[in-house]
């Protein structure tokens, strides 16, 4: 039997004609009715509903036990009332396949196409006659269509829809090409190397750096400030996706980047050539000298290139591995100008990147 307050309750429900009911009368529904059907999953609509509102109505007025009641026939939600059918109804799926990766926005996909390092299978361009909004980027698109054109790639004109199916959240600006892999160089002690002769050598390696994000942004500073050699170690590194090549702005389709196998050889051998191996650690407030090497830690600021050097960045969070901090011959940091709070008394290691690359190339282009 219904209370006398869930009476009035109901009875206040019902005589409204607007009121669009969800779950918590839906849960109500469901305990009087004593049925474990799941009612909250159902959109309920009284304004349409006219049966389960005239019984309901009626019961609730004869106080009346609803239990056992079968009312499944008329808790089924309106065409116009259901949300999943909407969605079934506006759901169109993309016959569209790729055979490689998808390189998406369009400096990457006009730079891969410009270098030619990849396999390419097929470019994917927007529609825009009908998108009045699509103009910015318009020049741009007919440059990456002549280029694939010049190519003879395949070019399949698409919607939107279709774009934000192949990359999915992906800022495709008009643009996706399908290609393969990027091949990496190999590095093989046995190559001579010379030395640069616009300045000091400087190489750059990441060591287990993973995110993504972060290394297309250190790609993309490196090739800005002229690093002559990029390296990742095979076993540890983050793969070379198109997310890092959009976040590089396609840097990565343009700078020569080796792998190598264990970086602590790779190190040593540098070392028995007359390279000098920096290493980049968190900043210390008390300026102690690290516990890995006899050697002090830097500031970024007061450090210049003086011989061939390799620049180490390490892991996002635990820095540098031990083995390479022993084998490293300076240790630097970017020193703050103020005082900092607990939990953000570090830098991103991408931006770190960026202010070490800029002054240790501010640095060596003053030596020249």
């Amino acid at each position: 039997m219904l209370s006398k307050t869930a009476c009035l309750i109901f009875n206040f429900c019902v005589k409204s004609q607007t009121l669009r009911v969800n779950f918590p009368v839906a849960t109500c529904v469901r305990r009087i009715t004593n049925t474990k059907k799941p009612f909250s999953e159902k959109r309920l609509n009284l304004r349409t509903n006219f049966a389960f509102r005239d019984e309901f109505r009626k019961a609730v007025s004869q106080n009346e036990n609803l239990e056992g009641r079968v009312l499944s026939g008329e808790l089924k939600p309106t065409r116009e009332d259901s949300f999943v059918g909407k969605q079934k109804k506006d759901k169109k799926f993309t016959r569209l396949s790729y055979r490689g990766e998808l390189l998406f926005g369009i400096h990457p996909v006009y730079l891969a196409l410009l270098q030619r390092k990849r396999i390419f299978y097929e470019l994917f361009m927007r529609n825009c006659n009908n998108d009045s909004s699509d103009h910015e980027n318009i020049q741009e698109r007919q440059k990456i269509k002549a280029l694939a054109m010049n190519l003879k790639v395949p070019i399949s004109t698409v919607d939107s829809k279709d774009l934000k199916y192949l990359v999915p959240g992906a800022v495709h600006q008009g643009v996706c090409l399908d290609v393969g892999r990027l091949p990496l160089l190999e590095w093989k002690e046995n190559t001579s190397e010379p030395h640069a002769s616009n300045g000091i050598p400087f190489w750059l390696v990441l060591d287990e750096i993973l995110d993504p994000m972060n290394v297309g942004a250190i790609i993309r500073s490196a090739y800005y400030f002229g690093i002559q050699k990029l390296f990742v170690v095979r076993e540890n590194s983050c793969r070379l996706s198109p997310v890092v090549s959009k976040a590089s702005s396609g840097a990565l389709e343009v700078i020569d980047i080796y792998q190598i196998r264990i970086l602590e050889d790779f190190i040593k051998a540098r070392k028995t050539e007359g390279w000098s191996i920096v290493c980049t650690t968190a900043y210390c407030d008390d300026k102690e000298v690290n516990t890995e090497s006899t050697f002090p830690i830097v500031d970024v600021s007061e450090f210049s290139l003086s011989k061939p050097t390799i620049l180490v960045l390490g892991n996002e969070s635990k820095g540098v591995s031990s083995a390479v901090k022993k084998l490293c011959d300076n240790f630097i940091s970017i020193y703050p100008k103020q005082t900092l709070h607990k939990g953000i008394d570090s830098l991103n290691v991408s931006v770190a990147a960026g202010v070490i690359l800029h002054s240790l190339a501010q640095s060596a282009a003053i030596k020249r």
